[in-house]
């Protein structure tokens, strides 16, 4: 007779008890070795305790002769189902530790490796399998190396054999809009249509469900249940075998997939087939739910937006809008996968946004949740009619995950329609909620002013005297102006030199030198030297003479941003207001025989104020 301190409670499903568990035999177990497992036949919440040892069993097969040699002090269950049914055996919400998982056909220690899981719910495990009335399963659980404690196993019927495994047999899914679907006995039905042939489908099941009011629905498998099955989604209008198909996803979030159906009406009936891209087992979850159209969906309905700021919009719900401001070349969109590296424009909204006060402005564009890029563009005007001005994306002049575009000389009360959107690649989209941020920009030197001496230069191998000029640059450790130069030797090397003045003309090469001692040169020594990367100005003619950035010191990628730090020795010195700095480009050239030589350009002389 055992202790009254140990006696067990008998229950229908197990209970937890000091250490021990009771089945309909009154015997009690204690589920420390394969020899001894825990006896049940009922689906339920089934204890164990922390105080085992460590069996060493390995269900003399693969696939857990490589692996269940790390259990740590674990527990068997025999588990003898009386209806054959999909069942999980799982211990996510039982037990707090890093856990192991193995499941074996038979009932003692010479039971076979069926399965074994590591980490498929968190750091907790569940297996779902086919269990047959009358065959017995052993269950072992236990902790993952030096891991132990006591917990609980929850043995659950899935979704029962047959129903929903062909399209005469669907399950009519729950007000909620959404089930768990497991396909492990599931057959390949081969049942398709149309455009829902080309996205391979396995092991499928079907599910039906009617619009319960008019409007956009997203059918999806993004959100999952843990289990490692890579899914597919095929759509069809009607409720049984004649149904025809109207779309189909594969991969649209990462491994799962998602279709959206416009325009439904109340009462439309929908056939879902959902099911593994690749034959793998598991499970996942079909969810439907409306898509509620967001403020600025489309270039006719922008956001209207004024001033400065920082203004929220969420792709998540977005259409993809085509639009491109009549420049797909400059504009990305859906149908660009050239322009600023490759990628296509999805999910995007539009803003209205009205200039405050004339100026230079930073528009950037930020995706809150991260893992996915974004792509503005800037269109002049308020709506459809608005033509495309500039596009910054992930690949572009930023190359960055968060894009920013600055756009010069705007207008008070003129009227800009900003795109946003995701960028699309390999078949992966990343809509969400982000953020709008715009700035004004206040140049350093507003007052600055420029003139052009020592003008025109020598001609060049190109035909012409290389020019200097200058353009707006808003941000970084720069004086707000950007030198340009045109008209340069093509493809040949150049860089940026500095003086206070520029009084000589001494023949040089085959140029002349304006500038005056001392003279800095804004090169790759110099910055290294003195530690400020700003001050490397490398850059090559490209074949039209314009002078392209090789040093990343331009956001634009042509010119150099004229920092604040001087070239001189001593380092530290910078350009302070009311300065007046000269600034001339040397350029490799060849002369009329081909011979390398040098030459330089005209001067630009620069007062900030």
């Amino acid at each position: 007779m055992l202790h009254a301190a140990l006696r067990p409670l008998v229950v229908s499903a197990g209970v937890l008890s000091l250490g021990l568990l009771s089945t309909s035999t009154g015997i009690a177990q204690s589920g420390d070795t394969c020899a001894d497992p825990f006896l049940v036949t009922t689906t339920g919440t089934y204890p164990f305790p922390g105080s085992l040892t460590t069996s060493g069993f390995s269900g003399n097969d693969a696939p857990c002769t490589a692996t269940c040699f790390d259990f740590t002090m674990d527990a068997f269950f025999a588990f003898t189902p009386t209806v054959t049914d999909n069942y999980e055996a799982q211990l996510c919400n039982g037990i707090s530790i890093d856990t192991h998982m193995a499941l074996h056909e038979g009932s003692d220690c010479s039971a076979t490796c069926l399965q074994y899981s590591d980490q498929s719910c968190g750091d907790q495990e569940r297996i779902a399998f086919v269990g047959v009335s009358g065959t017995s399963y052993l269950i072992q659980v236990g902790g993952w190396g030096i891991n132990h404690a006591g917990g609980s196993i929850d043995i659950v019927s899935m979704v029962p054999s047959g129903s929903g495994d062909t399209c005469a047999d669907a399950i009519a899914l729950p007000p909620g809009g959404w089930s768990d679907f497991f396909n492990q006995t599931a057959t390949d039905s081969g049942f398709t249509s149309g455009i829902c042939s080309l996205v391979p489908l396995q092991r499928d099941r079907f599910f039906t469900w009617t619009a319960m009011a008019d409007g956009d629905y997203r059918f999806h498998t993004c959100t999952g249940i843990g289990e490692a099955l890579n899914t597919s989604i095929r759509l069809y209008s009607g409720f049984d075998c004649t149904a025809t198909c109207i779309a189909a996803n594969d991969d649209y979030c990462n491994e799962q997939s998602q279709v959206t159906l416009t325009g439904l009406l109340a009462g439309d009936q929908i056939l879902i087939q959902v099911g593994s891209s690749t034959a793998s087992l598991g499970g996942s979850r079909i969810t439907v739910t409306p898509v509620l159209t967001p403020a600025g969906d489309t270039c006719a309905t922008p956001e209207v937006i004024v001033g400065t700021g920082t203004y929220p919009w969420d792709t998540t719900n977005a259409t993809t809008s085509g639009f491109d401001g009549g420049d797909p070349v400059r504009c990305w969109s859906p149908e660009n996968c050239v322009t600023g590296g490759g990628g296509i424009l999805h999910h995007d909204v539009f803003f209205a946004w009205t200039v405050p006060t004339s100026g230079n402005f930073r528009f950037t564009a930020d995706l809150d949740a991260g893992g996915g890029d974004v792509v503005i563009n800037f269109n002049d005007g308020p709506d459809c009619s608005a033509t495309c001005h500039g596009s910054v994306g992930p690949t572009g002049a930023n190359s960055s995950f968060v894009p920013v575009i600055d756009v010069p000389n705007l207008v008070a009360g003129d009227v800009y329609m900003i795109q946003v959107g995701t960028w699309f690649e390999s078949f992966q989209v990343f809509p969400g909620p982000g953020t709008l941020t715009i700035t004004q920009l206040i140049s350093p030197f507003p007052g600055t002013t420029t003139s052009i001496t020592c003008s025109p230069a020598v001609p060049n191998v190109g035909g012409s005297g290389a020019t200097l000029a200058t353009s707006f640059v808003g941000f970084g450790p720069v004086t707000g102006l950007r030198l340009e130069c045109t008209d340069g030797a093509p493809n040949q090397f150049a860089f940026v030199l500095v003086a206070p003045t520029a009084t000589q003309t001494l023949p040089v090469f085959q140029g002349v030198l304006c500038l005056d001692a001392p003279l800095g040169r804004y090169t790759n020594q110099i910055a290294v030297n003195q530690g400020f990367p700003q001050l490397n100005s490398i850059g090559q003619f490209d074949a039209s003479g314009v002078f392209q950035n090789l040093t990343g010191t331009s956001q634009t990628g042509t010119g150099y941003d004229v920092p604040f730090e001087l070239p001189f020795i001593p380092s530290g010195q910078t350009i302070q207001a009311g300065q007046t700095w000269n600034f001339q480009v040397w350029m490799r050239d060849l002369d009329g025989g081909g011979v390398p030589t040098a030459n330089f350009s005209d001067v630009l002389e620069v007062t900030f104020n």
